[in-house]
């Protein structure tokens, strides 16, 4: 629990820091403001590099502008939670079928983020499960932060995890 609030104080020291740098920050909550179309968009938008880390994928259309990004040659990476991996509709197996770099966290509990970064310069995150559940049924949200500095805190969370679970 101490961990959990010390990550919250941090998250929200730096993202103030963020703020005051670029500003431009998009809030979208579902169902009403479907977020993954929001989302697809930034895939689609991205031109060089996107790390994932996700606890639950599998929502194809999610799943196709990641391979799309990759076959215009963006590097993805994907990390997901080992037992949503494991589940019948989530889409680890076909990002691999498509030379996508996925990895199965290795951690006894859940890895519960929910976090893209986009070229280094562009955050997606928050409650949003990338599932048809999260986008037409469930309460959830997704922020958009557009900052460099911000996307560097994330990036170097990614690496961590990326680098014990790949």
């Amino acid at each position: 629990m101490l961990n959990a609030l010390k990550f919250v104080i941090f998250f929200m020291v730096s993202l103030r820091l963020s703020f005051a740098a670029t500003g431009n920050i998009s809030v979208y909550f579902s169902p009403q403001d479907r977020p993954d179309k929001r989302l697809i968009t930034l895939i689609n938008d991205a031109q060089k590099e996107l790390n994932i880390a996700v606890y639950s994928l599998t929502k194809p259309d999610i799943a196709q502008a990641i391979v799309s990004a990759n076959e215009r040659g963006v590097t993805a990476r994907v990390l997901m939670d080992k037992d949503q991996a494991a589940g019948r509709y989530a889409k680890d197996e076909y990002l691999e079928g498509y030379k996508i770099s996925v990895a199965r966290d290795k951690h006894k509990a859940y890895m519960h983020h929910k976090f893209c970064v986009v070229d280094g310069r562009i955050v997606i995150a928050g409650s949003y499960n990338w599932s048809d559940n999260a986008t037409h049924h469930n309460d959830e949200n997704m922020l958009v932060i557009e900052s460099p500095e911000l996307a560097e805190i994330f990036n170097k969370e990614f690496e961590k995890l990326w680098m014990k679970n790949k």
